[in-house]
C-alpha cells in the first residue's frame, strides 16, 4: 500500500507538502513537510483535522479495523518534527 500511495501523491502545496508514506508492521507513518508559506498556526489546524481526514477514507477505516495505525508527523524544512499524532480508531 505504501508504495502504491508514494506513485500516486498529490503535487505539493504552498502550505504542507506530503513527501512519502512509509509502512512498518501494522503503522503507516504519513511524513508531511512544511511548505514555504506555511502560516505559524497551520500545524495546529491540520493536527484537529488528522483523524478525520484519516477516518474519511473507506479503505483506511478499513486497515484500521484491521488494527493498522496512522502515525502522521509534519517536520519543518530543518527536518526537525513539529507534531506527531497517531491515529489508531476512528
Amino acid at each position: 500500500m505504501a508504495q502504491r500511495a508514494n506513485r500516486q501523491l498529490p503535487a505539493p502545496t504552498g502550505f504542507l507538502v506530503l513527501e512519502r508514506l512509509t509502512a512498518q508492521g501494522l503503522e503507516l507513518t504519513w511524513h508531511y513537510r512544511v511548505g514555504p508559506d506555511m502560516p505559524a498556526d497551520a500545524t495546529e489546524i491540520f493536527w484537529r483535522l488528522a483523524r478525520s481526514a484519516v477516518c474519511s477514507g473507506e479503505e483506511r477505516r478499513g486497515l484500521i479495523a484491521l488494527g493498522v495505525r496512522h502515525r502522521i508527523l509534519w517536520a519543518d524544512r530543518a527536518d526537525r518534527t513539529l507534531r506527531e499524532t497517531v491515529v489508531d480508531r476512528c
